[in-house]
């Protein structure tokens, strides 16, 4: 029986070393890499969701750096702003702005953190930055899927973020602007509902990422990024302003989710195309051109602005073939586009 006993044990430890070693090695090499270092020059930083990721394009905004990821929740963008803190010189970065609509401190944003897919999506990438106390929420929520993707995934990714990715390729597995060339198709759609709890995790989260910022003299704002109108006037009666003062959310909201855009320059309900995200970004460079951050109602100055928009100048409606890349006109329009 002895001996059963510890040839047992010596295989299940040499199991567990074969498992987890190398996921520590390929953790230490990861951790080695630039991966969250930003331009010096940079002056503002976008973080947030797939909004802000489709519509913030930084090639027209000037010394601007979006490091915003779809599917990812105020819990791993805190994360990651602990890393860019310690790996950067900050002192040229005027402001940090982060995507903000209540859906994203909703309960519906839970499955974002621990749901299985989306734990899949994000573990493996932060995973080597993310301390005990972090890695206990994950335990606690889903300890089976968490270990699963630990032992089957983490250093498969991470390897292969490593050794077949370019620096540039790396820190855009973590963030950046991502083109989207679809156009917006009216479908029927689910209803956004709102289950909202105070001091939740996402709260919380957000809370600690504005207060990262505020203690080293950089001003958070939170963003808004342009909705299809038909999920404007979904959102447009929500609570929003009421939540951010109820919970003392230190951080004022610029809000261009009724940003007026023609239907083709959406690609879904919730993000830009391409086409979208440049006429956003133009504006939003002019915006922040023309003093944005220095005025006093920041809010009511966007209102204006926005209003003198010409509607002519956003119908602009051109042959769908002269205003995206060629090769990329036919898998995203249907038989009647097309003909």
């Amino acid at each position: 029986m002895k001996p059963f006993i510890i040839k047992f044990f010596g295989f299940t430890l040499t199991v567990f070393l074969i498992l987890t070693v190398p996921v520590e090695i390929m953790d230490e090499l990861t951790d080695a890499q630039d991966i969250f270092l930003i331009p010096n020059e940079t002056e503002y930083l976008i973080l947030g969701n797939s909004r802000p990721e489709c519509a913030l394009n930084t090639d027209f905004i000037d010394k601007a750096f979006n490091f915003s990821k779809s599917a990812e929740p105020y819990f791993y963008t805190l994360i990651k702003s602990k890393k860019l803190m310690e790996e950067n010189d900050l002192d040229n970065l005027k402001a940090v702005f982060i995507q903000y609509s209540l859906v994203n401190v909703s309960k519906d944003r839970d499955a974002w953190i621990w749901d299985q897919s989306n734990l899949q999506s994000n573990y493996p990438k932060y995973y080597h930055v993310m301390t005990p106390k972090e890695l206990k929420v994950l335990f606690q929520r889903n300890f089976e899927g968490l270990l699963a993707i630990h032992l089957s995934q983490t250093f498969i990714r991470q390897a292969r973020n490593y050794f077949f990715r370019t620096p540039i390729e790396r820190t855009k597995y973590y963030g950046s602007y991502r083109p989207n060339f679809k156009i917006y198709t009216p479908r029927p759609v689910r209803k956004t509902k709102l289950q909202l709890e105070d001091n939740s995790i996402h709260e919380k989260s957000l809370q600690q990422i504005i207060q990262l910022f505020n203690n080293v003299g950089i001003k958070v704002y939170l963003i808004s990024c342009p909705i299809h109108p038909t999920k404007y006037q979904e959102e447009k009666d929500f609570p929003t302003h009421e939540y951010l003062k109820k919970n003392n959310i230190q951080a004022e909201l610029l809000d261009f989710s009724n940003f007026p855009l023609s239907d083709d320059m959406f690609a879904d309900r919730s993000h830009l195309n391409y086409f979208g995200a440049k006429e956003f970004s133009l504006f939003f460079n002019d915006l922040l051109k023309s003093g944005l951050l220095d005025k006093k109602n920041k809010q009511t100055f966007i209102d204006l602005q926005e209003k003198e928009i010409k509607i002519e100048s956003q119908k602009r409606i051109y042959p769908v073939e002269q205003r995206f890349p060629i090769g990329l006109v036919s898998p995203i329009l249907d038989k009647k586009q097309r003909t």
